[in-house]
C-alpha cells in the first residue's frame, strides 16, 4: 500500500510520518460458527434499528402532514362541488357541479351525483369543496 511505503520512506529519510499504519489484531473464534453467530446478532441489531427508525420518521411525516389538513365529512344529501375527472382546457372551470352527496362509501370517499342528472360518480374527500346553502 502506497501509504505505508511513503511513511517508510520519509521515516528512513528522517522526516515525520505523514501516516501511520494502523495495526489491526485479528479476531479469533473459539469455533467456527461463532462469526456466523456474531454476524446473524450484528445483522438483526441492525434490521431493529432500521425498522425503528422508519417508524419514528413515518410518525413524524404523518404529524406534520396532519397539521394542515382538515377532517371534512360531508353527510348524504349535502351540496358539493368537485373537480373534473380531466381538465382538458386551460380556461375550463376548477370545479363543477353542484352534486349532491348520494352514498358514502368510506371515510374519504363519496358518490356523488349530478344534480338534475343521472349521473354518478366516486370521488374522494380532496377533489369536493362544500357548497353552503342559505338557510331561510
Amino acid at each position: 500500500m502506497w501509504y505505508i511505503e511513503k511513511a517508510r520512506n520519509s521515516m528512513q529519510e528522517g522526516k515525520k510520518a505523514m501516516y501511520t499504519t494502523v495495526s489491526q489484531s485479528m479476531v479469533q473464534f473459539a469455533r467456527s460458527n461463532d462469526y456466523y453467530k456474531q454476524f446473524r446478532g450484528y445483522r438483526s441489531f441492525l434490521i431493529h434499528q432500521t425498522q425503528k427508525h422508519i417508524r419514528q420518521q413515518q410518525q413524524s411525516t404523518k404529524q406534520r402532514y396532519d397539521q394542515h389538513r382538515q377532517n371534512i365529512q360531508y353527510q348524504i344529501g349535502q351540496l358539493v362541488l368537485a373537480k373534473p375527472a380531466v381538465r382538458n382546457a386551460k380556461m375550463q372551470a376548477i370545479f363543477e357541479g353542484p352534486y349532491r352527496v348520494i352514498n358514502v362509501l368510506g371515510p374519504v370517499t363519496y358518490q356523488i351525483q349530478l344534480e338534475h342528472s343521472d349521473y354518478v360518480r366516486q370521488v374522494h374527500v380532496n377533489v369536493m369543496k362544500p357548497i353552503f346553502e342559505p338557510q331561510n
